[in-house]
């Protein structure tokens, strides 16, 4: 079972950073980092976000720190604080969802899965 929590936060230039943070196991599995902030290279964002895989909750905030020391991203209307901040509020307060993962189902002749195969039929028909 994967949980999904989300949390924001307003920087003092008032700009937002928004984080989803997908949990399996008390570890991360994965990230979503959006806003209306400038960050600059823009795939250190992404790099980011793949350097928090498998981090344990409670690493979470050392880990930012870490990251935004080493790479020193250009940024604009948010600060390092603010992506901790949001992080903290997502995983603390923020809103969460059970997200059930997808059980393997059996494949037929073809090589479909019998959803896939019914909604390719319906698709083509039209």
């Amino acid at each position: 079972m994967m949980i999904r929590k989300t949390g924001s936060v307003k920087s003092k230039e008032g700009k937002l950073v928004r984080v989803s943070v997908y949990i399996v196991d008390g570890k991360v599995q994965s990230v979503m980092i959006t806003g209306d902030f400038f960050f600059e290279p823009a795939w250190l964002l992404d790099q980011l976000a793949l350097s928090l895989k498998g981090v344990d909750e409670a690493g979470l905030p050392a880990r930012i720190e870490e990251f935004m020391k080493s790479r020193r991203p250009l940024m604009v209307g948010v600060s390092e604080e603010d992506f901790v901040t949001a992080f903290e509020k997502a995983l603390r307060e923020g809103e969460s969802e059970t997200i059930f993962q997808r059980q393997p189902c059996e494949v037929d002749q073809a090589g479909f899965e019998p959803a896939t195969f019914r909604m390719q039929t319906e698709r083509s028909s039209s």
